[in-house]
């Protein structure tokens, strides 16, 4: 079982790091530009892009998929190539506010799933994914 967790762990992996800028996803009504092909099963919203018809369509493994959706969803960002808050994203992802992070490990802890804990070791462990502290001014 544990070869097998070790696999899926490093397919996904290496699927991630050789997709496009995850930001040319749609999130409306649209398919993802990979065609689903790199979103993990079981889940519409984890993985680079989605699948979802709408805001509200999750996949089978719904609390993990929530998790992914409000990740994908949660603001401020810094698409990959711009620049906001005195930061530029020179990466291929968008980079996410620390906040955001945070939340998402939080609620892939609370989740507590054999899936929720390959997705949480992928994103914050194997791809060392880095994220931006943001206070806006007053």
């Amino acid at each position: 079982m544990q070869l097998f967790y070790l696999l899926t762990l490093l397919i996904f992996y290496l699927t991630i790091i050789s997709t496009v800028d995850s930001e040319k996803r749609v999130t409306n009504n649209t398919h993802s530009v990979t065609g689903g092909l790199l979103i993990f099963p079981g889940t519409k919203w984890c993985g680079p892009g989605n699948v979802a018809q709408d805001n509200y369509d999750l996949g089978s493994d719904r609390k993990v998929d929530m998790c992914c959706r409000d990740h994908d969803l949660c603001e401020p960002k810094i698409r990959s190539g711009e620049t906001k808050y005195g930061i530029k994203n020179d990466g291929k992802t968008p980079l996410l506010s620390c906040t955001c992070d945070e939340v998402f490990s939080n609620c892939l802890k609370a989740v507590n799933s054999w899936t929720s804990q390959i997705i949480e070791n992928i994103y914050f462990k194997l791809l060392g994914r880095k994220c931006f502290y943001y206070n806006p001014k007053k």
